[in-house]
């Protein structure tokens, strides 16, 4: 199996003819991205794991940016890039050091799924608690392995059984084939109190977001997993 850079390099041309076939699931993303923030003038803009730039350019020209700033480890991805006046970063997330603050961090599409561990995923969350101004706000969306309409009941009942184990490997699927594969976390619901323990960070809305048609369910049994992240006041 390919870790995530390799993989990411290995799919860049095909990449966005995959994206489409998720189009209005992504769409409605970037949609509740622009809606949250849309009051914020004068915005800072990282985002995580950029892949091509297409939809941080689509989010941060739809607001009142003032900067927008690309991260992918991907040198594949990010030449697809059409904009360069944008800021490239290409590396890592984990070896990103700024002294710079931010009023948006996106990191879309399961991109923290890609990380090699939990301690990865908990360390993201302390390093973007750390990177935020005061109002910035922190969105991402993740697979949810509890998603009956898109996984199966069969395949999230499995999942739930294996909830049970609690141990390291539960959450881990292969994605892509032998030749070309790798490794992604998929997540559940429950998650996200974890990560947000002994940090300034708060939850301050959750969607449940279909993976075909973007549209809101009302459980987290019908959709992927949104989640808007603030700071608490100090």
């Amino acid at each position: 199996m390919m870790n995530s850079k390799v993989y990411y390099n290995s799919i860049s041309k095909t990449y966005k003819a995959q994206s489409n076939e998720r189009l209005s699931y992504l769409n409605a993303i970037d949609d509740h991205v622009i809606e949250t923030m849309k009051n914020t003038s004068n915005l800072h803009y990282l985002d995580i794991g950029s892949g091509d730039g297409r939809r941080a350019l689509k989010i941060a020209n739809s607001l009142n940016t003032a900067e927008l700033s690309l991260l992918d480890d991907s040198d594949g991805m990010l030449n697809l890039l059409d904009d360069k006046e944008v800021k490239i970063h290409e590396t890592s997330y984990f070896d990103f050091n700024t002294n710079k603050k931010y009023d948006l961090i996106t990191c879309l599409w399961n991109v923290i799924g890609h990380f090699p561990s939990k301690k990865h995923r908990l360390e993201f969350f302390r390093k973007a608690e750390k990177m935020l101004t005061k109002r910035g706000i922190l969105i991402f969306d993740v697979n949810n392995r509890l998603n009956i309409a898109h996984y199966g009941s069969e395949n999230v009942m499995k999942n739930l059984i294996a909830e049970r184990s609690n141990t390291e490997d539960v959450g881990w699927f292969s994605i892509g084939d032998k030749n070309v594969g790798t490794k992604v976390y998929i997540h559940s619901p429950f998650d996200i109190s974890e990560y947000l323990k002994n940090t300034s960070l708060h939850l301050l809305k959750t969607l449940y977001v279909n993976y075909e048609t973007g549209k809101i369910e009302k459980t987290f049994f019908e959709g992927q997993l949104l989640y808007v992240i603030g700071k608490k006041d100090e």
